[in-house]
């Protein structure tokens, strides 16, 4: 693999800033969840809720399709949030299935990620 002169030098600070803020937003809606166990509840109220408005969509606002389609929606946001590991099932993923995803434990993206992580936490203590 050829690595171009012009972007040798090139570090990826905003990238794994980035990449470091979606996982803490992971990892907080999961501690949300786990310590709201009122939120389970509410799921099954909606859920009963969402068997009403199948019955009668157009009182909603709705047509069958729609209404089918909400219902859908709902049980897979309660599906992926309920369990609480958000943050789990993204680390656990084997492979996205777009093959343009880089492999994530090659050795050059390792020991960028390392540097980038070193200078980071030396500017913070820097600081300090």
């Amino acid at each position: 693999q050829r690595v171009y002169a012009t972007f040798h030098q090139v570090h990826m600070k905003a990238a794994f800033t980035a990449l470091g803020e979606a996982l803490a937003v992971l990892i907080t809606l999961d501690e949300l969840i786990n310590q709201n166990p009122s939120l389970g509840a509410a799921f099954g109220t909606y859920k009963r809720m969402l068997l009403t408005i199948r019955k009668e969509p157009e009182r909603f606002g709705l047509d069958e399709m729609r209404a089918g389609q909400l219902e859908a929606s709902v049980l897979e946001l309660e599906g992926r949030l309920m369990p609480s590991a958000c943050f789990v099932d993204l680390v656990e993923e084997e492979r996205l299935a777009c093959a343009d995803v880089p492999d994530l434990t090659a050795p050059k993206f390792l020991e960028e990620l390392q540097g980038v992580a070193a200078r980071m936490f030396a500017a913070l203590t820097a600081r300090l």
